[in-house]
């Protein structure tokens, strides 16, 4: 099913993964980008004084997304899951909108 171009400037992703290689869906991200939709890319590998993030959860909170009626799909590792729900929950994110995958 297509998304509305118009829900995508609601959307954020914060996709993380070990190395800069790992990443999947490239050209959908930079339609989803092209789009207005806010990209998030966490790498494992991030080099010690390089831009961007090592953990999803840092780049949440440096995003500091607006999260009311907020639904979140949340897929990956399991620390990752356990710390990000954790922080949404604090931040007023109702359960019943956390959604997972594993």
């Amino acid at each position: 099913r297509q998304v509305a171009p118009a829900r995508l400037a609601e959307v954020a992703l914060y996709y993380g993964e070990a190395s800069g290689g790992d990443f999947a869906l490239a050209e959908e991200r930079a339609r989803w980008e092209a789009l207005g939709a806010r990209v998030f890319l966490a790498r494992g590998d991030l080099a010690e004084g390089e831009a961007g993030w090592r953990h999803v959860q840092d780049a949440f909170d440096e995003d500091a997304p607006a999260l009311e009626g907020a639904r979140v799909l949340l897929s990956g590792a399991p620390i990752m899951m356990r710390l990000v729900s954790e922080a949404l929950l604090a931040r007023g994110v109702p359960p019943e909108a956390l959604l997972t995958n594993v």
